[in-house]
């Protein structure tokens, strides 16, 4: 059976040593999520209109992750996971449902992800600062990563925590900084999350998040600015929001926490997309003496 190891303290689990992730054996469920001061929700969906990413700087076409050409050459690699609940269960999706079947036996995983973190709690003493990402770095660290996935956009738009959108991007600079200056061959990838939506019952999601949007457009400026690579899950999700809200009601149940089959159907295949994209089509032949024309389509 294909195995790989895990290192996970979503739910405040103890660290220790890195135990084994079976494949197909059930994921932990990471519901955690900053609840303080929320006020009853009122049912109503976000509908504001769906913000794309500002001209000029979403990131250029990548060619793909570095550590899945470390994988293809037979290579060892270590990935670990920053970020909120919402990393909770997509690592174990990624590696049971997609890494661990192409390279078995290849892959260690650590997963620091913390409910309800953000990149700092500074600025809020309902959560201890070594919770947050510029707290998690000595961990993080420690792993020795090959690669570092990174996200807090969506509660560092929570507004009780009080993180600007220029701290945001401070923050995950910083973050950014000290993790090349462990080791500069650290690879580091970005990603925007799902879109949320106010819960009758589970909270007021988007109300608290007026402007999760802008703090992932703050993700898109600084993989752009850094030449990083990013992944950009939120125009997926917000477009089932919008469009189809039965089945992202489905798919994210709590309206913030998709679970597994949504990450199946909608997390998967952009992180495939992005990490490992299929070969450039060929350009058409032009006929004597007439330059070809580039394809139409998304690049």
């Amino acid at each position: 059976m294909n195995q790989t190891k895990l290192i996970s303290r979503v739910a405040s689990r103890p660290a220790g040593s890195c135990r084994k992730l079976i494949a197909g054996a059930a994921l932990m469920l990471a519901l955690a999520v900053p609840l303080a001061g929320v006020a009853t929700a009122q049912g109503n969906p976000d509908k504001r209109p769906a913000q794309e990413p500002a001209a000029g700087t979403k990131p250029a076409p990548a060619k793909g992750a570095r550590f899945i050409e470390a994988l293809r050459a037979g290579k060892k690699v270590t990935i670990v996971t920053m970020g909120t609940s919402l990393t909770g269960l997509w690592p174990g999706v990624m590696v049971n449902d997609w890494l661990n079947l192409e390279w078995p036996g290849q892959v260690t995983l650590c997963n620091e992800g913390m409910g309800a973190s953000a990149s700092s709690h500074l600025g809020f003493s309902g959560n201890p600062q070594a919770n947050s990402g510029l707290g998690k770095l000595d961990a993080v660290i420690a792993h020795k990563p090959d690669v570092v996935f990174i996200e807090f956009g969506v509660n560092d738009a929570f507004l009780p925590y009080k993180i600007s959108q220029e701290e945001s991007k401070k923050n995950l600079n910083t973050m950014i900084d000290k993790l090349l200056a462990a080791n500069p061959a650290t690879e580091i990838i970005l990603q925007t999350m799902n879109s949320v939506m106010d819960h009758a019952t589970l909270g007021v999601h988007a109300t608290d998040r007026p402007q999760v949007a802008a703090y992932y457009q703050g993700y898109r400026e600084v993989a752009k600015a850094r030449g990083l690579l990013l992944v950009d899950h939120y125009p997926n999700w917000l477009k089932m929001m919008t469009n189809d809200l039965p089945q992202f009601d489905r798919l994210v149940p709590d309206r913030i926490h998709p679970q597994v089959p949504g990450l199946q159907q909608v997390l998967l295949p952009e992180l495939k997309a992005t990490l490992c994209p299929p070969p450039a089509a060929a350009a058409p032949k032009a006929a004597t003496g007439t330059p070809a024309k580039p394809l139409d389509g998304k690049p």
